[in-house]
């Protein structure tokens, strides 16, 4: 296990300042619980918020790079029905992502419990999230895998993310040995029954918190552009009125699950079963080409928390209304 106590000392005092800064004043810690999350003293606690002060960080609202877009958050809560919302400041190039990546983080230690079961995805977005992620104190949490690995790009793979974000954690990971889509329906079984996966998949389909961001089916889907499906795969899931997959549960535009021979060989989690187990479902997103499959998680109450950036929100609350 990972000495986070130490490990916190080799962040830089802004990083510091900005996570005590958002646990203290936009999730309402107190400053003992702050004390414990990071590892350090509480009159440590108390210089770095006085030293946010001074560099006018706090005002009248929060003012750091993450702190949100206050009336988009609650125009999407109202306009979904979730818990929560958190809509950072949409930047050029990859800012966006970065911001949109530690917002999650801070919204993640703001949240977590000390025995909490978290599972993970795969992909871009969440690398993003565990390379940002605070260097903190949860020895008691389990991070796990929630579908197989996919693609040739260990950094997203869904194994090596859950080893990150457990090592910022200082808690204990599975690794999940299976890949994410098998060649034949019929080998599925073989390894759902192998003890050890078992176990794993018993964990990942009761996790606390499940982490994931949504895959659309664009033509720069990334099931598309790794080579996991065919072309004639994805034409056939468009034409089943699939707009994009949660944990490789396919969904339609309402929602709804879409049955498909992808999903059968998909080593992955039961959606169904995450969504009654998991106390927050957090998606995190981003771009024009996700609208479509999060606006349908949304509808379909797949999601408590989404964490996008404005240009994303906008685009969401632009959807027509008589589509919900």
């Amino acid at each position: 296990m990972v000495n986070t106590r130490n490990h916190f000392q080799n962040l830089n005092t802004e990083q510091k300042i900005s996570l005590a800064t958002e646990l203290y004043y936009l999730y309402h810690l107190p400053q003992a619980k702050i004390a414990e999350i990071m590892g350090i003293s509480r009159p440590w606690v108390s210089k770095l918020l006085a030293r946010a002060e001074e560099m006018n960080l706090v005002k009248v609202s929060v003012l750091t790079e993450t702190s949100g877009v206050v009336q988009l958050e609650q125009a999407l809560i109202q306009k979904y029905h979730i818990r929560n919302a958190r809509v950072v400041k949409t930047l050029e190039n990859m800012s966006s992502l970065r911001s949109c990546a530690l917002a999650a983080a801070h919204y993640i230690i703001s949240t977590i419990k000390p025995d909490d079961k978290i599972g993970i995805c795969f992909g871009r977005t969440l690398a993003a999230l565990t390379e940002v992620f605070d260097q903190v104190y949860f020895p008691h949490a389990m991070v796990v895998p929630m579908v197989g690995g996919l693609g040739d790009n260990t950094s997203i793979m869904s194994n090596y993310l859950a080893e990150n974000l457990a090592q910022r954690l200082g808690c204990e990971y599975k690794h999940l040995h299976a890949p994410a889509l098998l060649d034949e329906k019929i080998k599925k079984e073989t390894f759902l029954n192998d003890t050890y996966i078992k176990e794993i998949f018993d964990i990942a389909n009761h996790v606390d918190m499940a982490l994931f961001s949504p895959g659309d089916l664009s033509p720069q889907s990334s099931l598309l552009r790794d080579r996991q499906i065919s072309n004639e795969e994805l034409a056939d899931l468009i034409s089943l009125g699939a707009v994009g997959d949660l944990f490789l549960n396919f969904i339609d535009k309402d929602g709804r699950l879409v049955p498909h021979n992808v999903h059968d060989r998909a080593i992955t989690v039961d959606l169904e079963t995450v969504a009654k187990n998991a106390r927050d479902k957090i998606a995190i997103a981003i771009g024009e080409a996700k609208v479509p499959v999060l606006h349908a998680a949304l509808k379909g109450k797949w999601v408590d928390t989404l964490i996008t950036d404005s240009a994303t929100a906008g685009m969401l609350l632009q959807v027509e209304a008589d589509t919900l």
